[in-house]
């Protein structure tokens, strides 16, 4: 069993990454004994804790589809619209409520 949260201390800030890509990184009860587990030692020695996750794009390479989005992902509405500069950064299009995909 691979551990759900990675822990990476620094000299003074502690990254703790969610780590289950593969269901984006939705949290189980083993995340939640670790996240307990890393708090507990954050208790003794009080650091910054940054949390973040781990990426799928990273852990899950993706054939090019054609179809754009993201493998999984909802698809919009047919009166939604990418929201400007929304998608920037991402892997997949970003949409919002006005019909037209962005990226």
């Amino acid at each position: 069993m691979s551990a759900a949260v990675l822990v990476e201390e620094r000299d003074d800030v502690v990254l703790l990454r969610l780590n289950r890509p593969e269901v984006r990184n939705a949290i189980d009860q083993q995340m939640v004994d670790e996240l307990h587990a890393a708090c507990a030692d954050l208790e003794r020695d009080p650091r910054v804790a940054l949390i973040t996750g781990v990426s799928v794009a990273h852990a899950q390479p993706r054939a090019p589809s054609g179809g754009g989005g993201h493998p999984g992902a909802a698809r919009p509405g047919p009166d939604a619209v990418a929201a400007p500069g929304s998608g920037r950064g991402f892997p997949w299009p970003a949409w919002s409520r006005t019909g037209r995909q962005e990226g």
